[in-house]
């Protein structure tokens, strides 16, 4: 299946975009950080507005950047699971403790959160297998993202097609959905 994500910035920007029909709503603020949040209060009402909309799209928003500690990144996924969106998007360094992340938000893809991890390429070693795509596809992460951190290059600055097409190999194989930005 193909698709396309439109990010929006506020709301005012979901009701330019609606009618190009995107497939997936991606509530993010760019301004704030590479994964800066919207406001729990106004993506719930975001939900709420577009819940009668014909045709609803699919609502992604993100938890904003944490540090990788599971104090601080499983309340914010939580908060922003509770709006009602389709899909939380985390994001997720090498620094920090990402395996006790992953090990503490499986309870929350149990509960049905549909949860994607934002893996980022200038951050990680330019390895998929130092990726923890098994991990995450063992906790219940519906998908991963492959993303930069740092916006002035692309995710070919970073890494090779190969190293990308076994990203997505690696995805598939382990019955997570792939998907990437970057130019």
């Amino acid at each position: 299946m193909t698709g396309w994500l439109a990010s929006v910035a506020n709301a005012a920007e979901v009701s330019l975009i609606l009618p190009a029909g995107p497939d997936i709503l991606d509530l993010k603020n760019p301004a704030a950080a590479a994964l800066g949040a919207w406001k729990a209060k106004d993506i719930a009402a975001t939900v709420r507005d577009l819940a009668e909309v014909p045709g609803r799209r699919q609502l992604s928003a993100t938890i904003g950047d944490h540090p990788m500690r599971p104090d601080a990144v499983v309340p914010a996924a939580r908060r922003i699971a509770a709006t009602g969106v389709d899909f939380v998007k985390i994001g997720f360094a090498p620094d920090g403790a990402p395996e006790k992340c992953i090990e503490a938000l499986a309870q929350l893809a149990i509960k049905g959160a549909g949860l994607i991890a934002v893996l980022f390429a200038d951050l990680w070693p330019n390895d998929p297998c130092c990726l923890p795509i098994d991990r995450l596809a063992a906790a219940g992460f519906r998908g991963m993202m492959l993303d930069t951190a740092g916006k002035r290059h692309g995710l070919r600055h970073h890494w090779q097609d190969v190293q990308l097409g076994a990203f997505v190999s690696c995805a598939r194989a382990h019955a997570c959905k792939p998907v990437w930005r970057g130019r």
